[in-house]
């Protein structure tokens, strides 16, 4: 058995996607509020026998691969290796035959790996920024699992370094460690910096952040790779390889911003502790979290700049079904200085932290008469609703709303309107009739999930249905195969229908089958045959009227009428009559 079949075999797609998306059960069946688009009600289907999930409404989902790729916004490999992970399953380090793309990637992490290396032993070398580093408290022992290091200010020392070691100063300029000096020339794009590689949560070297150590330079503190096929701000978060077993123990995350906060809470002892690179919180950030823990705790530095950033960054965190918290840092400090000052304070802020809700209640009520004065309840309502607007859980909403009234002394009636019309705006308006009309498949392929579900209405099938009128299409060949691979002992064996290489396809198609087990499924087998005819009188209905109407096209632009035309023309109407009268 190969690694991709050994993680199937021990993964099922309802545990995989529960990770992501609370599931209820529904028959058979589970269903969850779908990840994919701005759903309102459980559209996504969970079938376990087919071990697949999908949306009807955005037609998005797949295996546990294909689901793991969608959410994870990840190439196959990726999510192999998430998956991988999780099963317990050692895999080899999976790779694209052939790939020009791989091996360019796999040529980038030995530079960034070399560099990790270079950087290192310049540190080694320079006693001033020991002391600046020894002055955080950060031991030996913190410099070495995060592998910090020190950018000299020279221009040339790494570029000639990397073309020593074989590197060519294309690909070093490439992976964003030069930067052009002039038409013909590249200089270090790091200098004068404390260099601090970035992995991705498998452990894999990806960039670097680079922190100034003169305070006087105009230069920006903090100095990032720049984006590159493998490494992209808003899917990483520091520390994730060192802190994702912790999280799950601890099942909670701690979401820092600097790289020194992460630093100095890894030292202390609290190691369930990640960090954003420079960049704002995502819903990337949100998902890659939400596998580890489904509880995050905001740790932002106490000025209005990281009390905004928590704000923005909460709702973010909502949208994703994570249960959010908020940790209180003393006033113009951050969880670097938090924890070097007191670690056992902060200690006590994280077993206090409060829900973000509870928090900013409490936050933006202070100093503020907010029962009585008119702009102090606008304040708090301009950053308060927007958090409630995006909770799922009803209950939770309605509880929130509760206090929230009470806090500013508003009926509940009033915010619970003012809530409802924000929800019923044009945008949410034309969403949900997207979602409405996407949800909807053709009687066409209705018809073809069911014939893939209930292989026994076959035999009905091909004494009725009126093929001949189906153009050449994806669902006329679908049908074909279908009745080549057809067993009037066994029905159908997937392995027949669908190429292994074609993942898409069978995807689609086991969706639509699990579409019509949940429709029918529960059925007795008269009803699953009545509705079976029924479906199959309206394909071929569509099918004469459509024939019906381009016939009478024809004649009516034609100057000479072709006399077959008149006869099928007329059987065709004949056929529609016996058809309308049946079905009233």
């Amino acid at each position: 058995m190969n690694e991709v079949s050994e993680i199937k075999s021990r993964l099922s797609i309802e545990e995989v996607v529960s990770d992501y998306v609370k599931l209820i059960p529904a028959g058979k069946f589970f269903r969850g509020i779908c990840p994919f688009h701005n759903d309102t009600k459980p559209s996504l289907l969970v079938n376990p026998e087919r071990q697949i999930a999908w949306c009807f409404a955005c037609n998005s989902g797949g295996d546990i691969f294909s689901f793991v790729q969608k959410i994870e916004n990840c190439e196959f490999p990726e999510a192999v290796k998430i998956l991988a992970e999780k099963a317990g399953v050692k895999i080899s380090e999976f790779k694209k035959k052939s790939s020009k793309e791989q091996k360019k990637e796999e040529k980038y992490r030995e530079i960034l790996k070399t560099a990790v290396k270079f950087f290192q032993d310049s540190l080694l070398k320079n006693k001033k920024v020991q002391e600046i580093l020894s002055l955080r408290k950060i031991s030996t022992e913190v410099l070495s699992k995060f592998e910090i290091g020190f950018a000299e200010k020279s221009e040339n020392n790494l570029q000639n370094y990397l073309i020593s070691k074989g590197f060519s100063h294309r690909e070093i300029l490439e992976i964003g460690l030069l930067v052009p000096k002039n038409s013909a020339e590249s200089r270090d794009k790091f200098r004068g910096r404390i260099m601090f590689p970035i992995r991705d949560f498998s452990g894999e070297i990806c960039g670097f952040s680079g922190r100034k150590i003169d305070k006087n330079s105009p230069a920006p503190k903090y100095l990032n790779s720049p984006e590159s096929p493998i490494f992209q701000k808003s899917k990483i978060l520091f520390a994730l390889n060192f802190a994702k077993n912790k999280i799950k123990k601890e099942d909670f995350t701690i979401l820092v911003e600097g790289f020194f906060d992460v630093i100095s809470c890894h030292f202390a002892g609290i190691e369930n502790t990640v960090g954003i690179c420079g960049t704002a919180f995502s819903k990337f950030h949100a998902q890659k979290l939400k596998r580890f823990s489904k509880k995050v705790s905001f740790a932002f530095d106490a000025d209005l700049a990281g009390i905004e950033a928590t704000l923005r960054a909460a709702k973010i965190a909502i949208e994703n079904n994570l249960e959010v918290f908020v940790i209180s840092i003393p006033q113009g400090k951050d969880p670097d200085d938090a924890v070097r000052e007191d670690l056992l304070n902060f200690k006590l802020s994280i077993q206090n932290r409060q829900p973000v809700i509870e928090f900013f209640l409490d936050f933006f009520s202070k100093d503020r008469d907010c029962k009585k004065n008119l702009s102090d309840k606008k304040i708090i309502l301009e950053k308060i609703l927007p958090l409630l607007k995006v909770i799922k859980n009803e209950v939770e909403k309605d509880f929130y709303l509760k206090k929230l009234a009470e806090k500013i002394d508003v009926r509940y009636e009033v915010l619970e309107k003012e809530i409802s019309r924000n929800e019923k705006s044009t945008f949410f308006k034309k969403e949900n009739k997207s979602e409405e009309n996407s949800a909807k498949i053709s009687s066409l392929k209705y018809f073809l999930a069911i014939l893939l579900s209930f292989p026994d209405f076959f035999k009905i099938a091909e004494e009725k249905f009126l093929i001949d009128l189906l153009p050449e299409c994806e669902e006329k060949k679908f049908y074909k195969k279908l009745k080549k691979k057809y067993n009037p002992e066994g029905g159908f064996v997937p392995e027949d229908i669908f190429e292994k290489n074609d993942s898409i396809f069978r995807d689609y198609w086991q969706a639509l089958a699990t579409f019509a087990e949940n429709q029918i499924g529960n059925f007795s087998k008269d009803l699953q045959k009545k509705e079976f005819i029924s479906v199959l009188q309206k394909v071929n209905r569509d099918l004469l009227e459509k024939k019906q109407f381009q016939l009478a096209q024809k004649l009516k632009n034609s100057e000479n009428v072709d006399p077959e035309d008149l006869i099928k023309i007329n059987e065709i109407t004949k056929l529609l009559k016996i058809f309308h009268q049946k079905n009233g």
